[in-house]
């Protein structure tokens, strides 16, 4: 039987082993006798460089070993030899420590204990220099003083030489061991192990069996001690620094009060606590069966590696291969699981030892049974198995049976990943497996999204795949008709996925033109199967009935339509229900009724009309016209569809428009009358004497007396010139002050008008007046003014006019005094402005100046 205590690799390259032998062949070359202590040195692909036996006749028991600066190693064991490389043994077992060069010969040995048995399991050095040693003792005698009873938790302090400084033997009255050793920066030694005494130096008991923590000074002397655990059994196996922090590796079987989340028989347990043995926090690893933890190192990212062996092959444990498994896990320093894995094959393998190597992989110690797996081949018994492994990439890969199926039945989930150490399986980000292989259901319908995390030491990768599970409820025979109604084929319809079988031995969705008998279809989908309730299809008459005829009825009144009685149902066209509707709106009104098989429908069109008698009402644009004018007539009657108008002495003298136009071309008074006509009677409107048309005035003649035009006497008088009014020549008389047509237009008092045939006037017979013969003072003038002629013009007539030739004034001068002018009084009615003053002479030939007055 081979088995290994320690791994390491060197700092130069390549690889230390130290294990307990008891082979004599294959490898192993010196062996002394019944187990020797086995170091070798191989390259760093693991091919063995050389090796070296140490012990004697008897057993010898490697525990563990130390690197000195110097390249030298300390190698902590057990011996019951009394010959060979042991030169002092003081009963049964002794510990035994050795130092051996880097070649791996012996430099020297020293046995320490009593008469009982002595053992060490592990060794580390102080800052100084000084070999600390840690194990078990039975013995009270030789170097061993203060044993408690039992086996006792030995502790021992030697000089760079070997030579012992002290021991201390702790604990109570029944079995304590001391596995792991660690020296705290500030000196004290720190050691683990475990205990099932009460009494002595043991107080705090939890159970049957507890981890117990110890801390020493310098000189031996106890500062703390710790027992750890549940009500059932705990050790610690291993234990390693972390900054101000202690981490403890060993098993655990309680689920009580330091341990939680035990996941069945003995747990792996890696506790955290600080420097005076306060607990931190515990965490258990493993599965249903029996687990534990028997070695603990830093790794890199400030986590942590352990090992130790598994029986497990579900929980934490990824790929269980055999009775038992080396087990190797990695952890947060908050001791998160990052990932665990089982390594080995199908017989008996457990881990020892682990060390991160200097590029993140690691190196692990295990002893093994197996010929298969990640073994290849056993030289017998139990072998040393050293293996490295390497924190490669790990590729996710999923193999899916199928995708998509029936709720409540399961989707075979293969792991085809590679390089993977860890198996996370979720669904829609939900955690239901650890299994490498495993298989997923859900009884919910959905899409299900199924990642599959695979990880190797802090790498990981996420294959993803999604799922769907469908459900299938029992679909129903939707018919085009409940029966055969008249004759009618009815096709039968079913609204679900999948592939459909009819009873009749057809398939698909559709079974048209289905004849009268029993149907039922059987669906199948994604490994869903349903049957439709049967459905009975007969033979019917479908049921008839009218409304009526179409019909009129008044807008006042409603009307009531009747549908058959007995009918199962009864659909009008605005979604009510009655067997019988009441309307008074015009509109197409539509029954539809159901006897439960067949259904029958009927319309009918109700129209509305007006029963009240018109009231004939009219307006006229003017009741006084003249003769030969058009008159709008407005109706304004109400209720009414037809209209007869009667216009006496109008054109026409009768109409049926609705707002007719009429002309009347003789003078005289006329009567109108309106007939209103609908369908429940007539209505007229009498109104005698309502129009009076004036006949046309006679046009007017113009005559003219010299500048002065005369119209023929009239009401209004409005005067044009070349056919256009002439502004404010609105009097009987004109004085015309341009040559050219002119024509006048005369109004009575009704409005009615005439115009003159054209009077073209043109000046004849006359001369001017030059301003030194016709002067005019004071110009301008305000009431008066003056009028100087020429000697021998005699008496005139002054005429005076505006701008526009509307006449102002007209008036006699005496041409008496020609010296001193004639005097002329203006009207006081003339506004102030510019005038046009004129002079006719008695002899009828005017005499005319441009001057111009002003009167202000």
């Amino acid at each position: 039987m081979d088995y290994p205590s320690k791994v390491i690799e060197m700092p130069a390259g390549g690889n230390l082993i130290l294990g307990t032998v008891g082979s004599t062949n294959g490898a192993v070359i010196g062996s002394h006798g019944s187990s020797d202590i086995w170091l070798v040195r191989t390259d760093a692909n693991g091919n063995m460089l050389w090796q070296s036996c140490f012990g004697g006749s008897a057993m010898d028991v490697a525990g563990s070993f130390v690197a000195l600066p110097n390249g030298h190693l300390l190698i902590a064991g057990y011996t019951a030899s009394q010959n060979g490389d042991v030169t002092a043994n003081h009963g049964q077992f002794d510990a035994w420590l050795l130092e051996v060069d880097a070649t791996g010969h012996l430099v020297w040995q020293k046995t320490y204990g009593g008469s009982a048995s002595d053992l060490l399991y592990t060794i580390t050095l102080a800052p100084n220099g000084d070999i600390l040693l840690g194990g078990g003792t039975y013995s009270n005698d030789g170097d061993v003083n203060g044993q408690h009873g039992n086996q006792d938790f030995w502790l021992l302090r030697t000089d760079a030489s070997g030579n012992l400084l002290w021991q201390r033997s702790l604990g109570g009255s029944n079995h304590e061991v001391c596995y792991g050793l660690a020296v705290s920066t500030s000196g004290y030694l720190l050691a683990c192990g475990g205990t099932n005494s009460t009494n002595g130096q043991v107080t705090g008991k939890r159970g049957a069996y507890d981890g117990w923590v110890v801390s020493l000074d310098g000189n031996g002397n106890m500062q703390w001690s710790a027992c750890m655990g549940g009500t059932m059994s705990e050790s610690f196996s291993a234990l390693t620094l972390n900054g101000n922090e202690l981490l403890l590796a060993g098993y655990t079987s309680s689920n009580d009060g330091d341990v939680h989340g035990n996941h069945g028989s003995s747990d792996g347990w890696l506790v955290r606590c600080d420097l005076n043995g306060n607990l931190i926090d515990s965490r258990c690893y493993g599965g249903s069966q029996g687990d534990a933890l028997y070695a603990i190192a830093l790794a890199s990212n400030n986590q942590l590696l352990a090992a130790g062996g598994t029986f497990s092959t579900d929980g934490d444990i990824r790929r269980g291969m055999g009775l038992e498994d080396a087990w190797i896990l990695r952890a947060s320093r908050n001791l998160d699981l990052c990932w665990s894995m089982a390594a080995g094959g199908s017989a008996v393998e457990r881990a020892n030892s682990i060390a991160p190597t200097q590029d993140d992989a690691f190196l692990l110690g295990a002893y093994s049974y197996s010929t298969d797996g990640l073994l290849s081949s056993n030289q017998g018994s139990s072998d040393i198995w050293v293996s490295r492994f390497e924190c490669r990439q790990p590729n996710a890969s999923i193999g899916l049976s199928i995708d998509t199926t029936c709720i409540g039945m399961p989707i075979i989930l293969t792991n085809n990943s590679t390089d993977a150490a860890a198996t996370l399986w979720m669904a829609d980000g939900i955690l239901f497996s650890n299994d490498t292989n495993t298989q997923y259901t859900n009884t919910d319908p959905g899409r299900f999204n199924i990642a599959l995390v695979s990880a190797t030491c802090a790498l990981t990768d996420t294959a993803e795949d999604p799922l769907v599970f469908v459900r299938l409820d029992q679909p129903l025979i939707t018919p085009t008709g409940n029966a055969i109604c008249d004759g009618q084929p009815v096709d039968l319809y079913i609204f679900s996925p999948g592939s459909i079988l009819w009873n009749t031995g057809a398939t698909g969705s559709v079974l048209p033109q289905a004849a009268a008998g029993t149907y039922q279809a059987t669906i199948s989908w994604h490994g869903c199967t349903a049957t439709t309730a049967a459905f009975n299809l007969t033979e019917r008459n479908a049921p008839h009935f009218s409304l009526g005829s179409d019909t009129t009825i008044c807008d006042a009144s409603s009307i009531t339509l009747n549908g058959p009685a007995g009918m199962l149902s009864y659909l009008w066209q605005d979604g009510s229900t009655a067997a019988s509707y009441t309307t008074n709106l015009a509109g197409s009104y539509t029954l539809t009724i159901s006897d439960g098989y067949c259904t029958g429908t009927d319309q009918i069109d109700v129209q509305t009309r007006s029963c009240a008698m018109p009231v004939a009402s009219f307006t006229v644009s003017s009741q006084s016209v003249c003769q030969g004018s058009a008159i709008q007539f407005s109706n304004q009657s109400q209720l009414a569809t037809n209209y007869t108008w009667y216009f006496p002495g109008g054109q026409p003298a009768q109409s049926t428009d609705i707002n007719p136009v009429i002309t009347y071309t003789v003078p005289g008074v006329y009567s109108v009358m309106l007939l209103a006509e609908n369908a429940a009677g007539t209505n007229s409107r009498m109104e005698i004497n309502y129009i009076t048309v004036h006949a046309t005035p006679a046009s007017p003649v113009i005559t003219s007396v010299g500048n002065q035009l005369f119209s023929s006497l009239s009401d209004n008088y409005q005067w044009l010139l070349d056919g256009s009014s002439i502004n404010g020549a609105t009097q009987q008389s004109h004085f015309a002050i341009q040559e050219g047509s002119y024509q006048v237009i005369v109004s009575d008092a009704a409005g009615c008008s005439a115009i003159s045939e054209p009077f073209l006037f043109q000046s004849t017979g006359t001369f001017n007046l030059n301003d030194e013969q016709l002067q005019i003072y004071p110009n301008p003038a305000h009431e008066q003014f003056r009028v100087l002629l020429p000697e021998g013009f005699g008496d005139a007539q002054v005429i005076i006019t505006d701008m526009t030739g509307k006449t102002m004034l007209i008036t006699e001068i005496q041409h008496s005094e020609p010296a001193a002018g004639s005097l002329v009084t203006l009207s006081e009615e003339m506004p102030a402005g510019a005038y046009i003053v004129s002079i006719r002479s008695q002899s009828n030939l005017q005499q005319q100046s441009n001057q111009y007055l002003i009167k202000n």
